[in-house]
């Protein structure tokens, strides 16, 4: 018998949108992540990431829409 499992329950596979904003003199960059595992309620987080560090959690969002 083979049984070949590539994912597991608890694996997240996901797809990264990378966008850019330029506001002024920052450019912020938007990483969303599209959760393309069947089991995940949450389908899409948006992480926002300055140049040199991601943002803190509260300015992260969590939707069903790009």
């Amino acid at each position: 018998m083979n049984d070949l499992t590539i994912l597991n329950i608890e694996d997240v596979l996901s797809i990264l949108h990378q966008y850019e904003l330029w506001r002024s003199d920052e450019r912020i960059f938007i990483t969303i992540r599209e959760i393309i595992t069947p089991h995940k309620e949450i389908k899409f987080i948006a992480v926002p990431n300055l140049i040199i560090k991601e943002s803190t959690e509260k300015y992260f969002g969590c939707g069903s829409t790009k």
